[in-house]
């Protein structure tokens, strides 16, 4: 989860995600979205939310939020875990629709001068820095 909180889930037009968290309902656990959710509908639509209750074990409840992705653009899904009324966990990560991660190379400033003018400008001297 740590790496989807920092960065961020990639999908296109169409595609479901779906976020799971589990809870104790005896004590009172609940996740659900925040009062003022980030959430952007127009890019992201959240289609349902429910609990499934364990058979097995009535006390443990899994809460499922099915999100649609609609249009292209950046929005925030957050979710929260809360413990009779406290907030215990905050769970926040970006939605990326029809858009890519990049691999990028900086360069500083004083040093782009330098590597243009060498037929090595691929190879930066940092010592300009």
């Amino acid at each position: 989860m740590e790496r989807v909180e920092r960065e961020g889930v990639f999908v296109e037009t169409g595609d479901l995600i779906v976020v799971v968290g589990s809870a104790i309902l005896g004590s009172g656990q609940i996740w659900s979205e925040p009062e003022y959710s980030p959430l952007n509908t127009d890019i992201v639509w959240l289609l349902d939310y429910y609990a499934i209750i364990d058979y097995i074990d009535d006390s443990i409840a899994e809460f499922t939020f099915t999100l649609e992705a609609i249009r292209s653009g950046e929005t925030t899904f957050a979710v929260n875990l809360y413990w009779a009324c406290e907030l215990i966990r905050a769970v926040k990560f970006e939605i990326y629709v029809n858009q890519h991660p990049c691999l990028c190379a900086v360069c500083p400033r004083e040093c782009i001068d330098c590597c243009y003018d060498d037929e090595d400008y691929d190879l930066c001297d940092y010592d300009y820095v």
